[in-house]
């Protein structure tokens, strides 16, 4: 492609606030963090939203999570019980996407469920 800049890519677009929250909320479930730093982490993007005035994305951050909680749990159902790894590793990705959820709930003045 001689002559032409940047190899024909278009050009990088800047991911909007609420994806790059759940990008790395998945980056963080995927690498095994604990579920309470997980919460904080939420916690945090939040808090930077409300002081920048796009508090409205909580509600729409809360529902992709509250989504990834049921579609994980999901997920628990279909594993194989004699599958320890897995069964672990499931609890936990279940767990820390559940701190992240109540995270988001607790902001948006929902009450966790118990």
């Amino acid at each position: 492609m001689a002559g032409k800049k940047g190899g024909g890519r278009p050009p990088a677009r800047a991911a909007s606030p609420l994806n790059e929250a759940l990008r790395r909320v998945q980056e963080m479930v995927g690498r095994g963090f604990v579920p309470a730093r997980v919460g904080r982490e939420v916690e945090g993007i939040v808090a930077g939203w409300r002081a920048e005035g796009q508090g409205d994305l909580v509600e729409e951050l809360l529902e992709q999570l509250q989504a990834g909680v049921e579609a994980a749990s999901d997920s628990m159902a279909e594993l194989d019980p004699d599958s320890k790894a897995a069964m672990r590793a499931g609890e936990n990705a279940l767990a820390a996407l559940t701190a992240a959820r109540d995270a988001a709930r607790q902001d948006a003045g929902v009450p966790a469920l118990g």
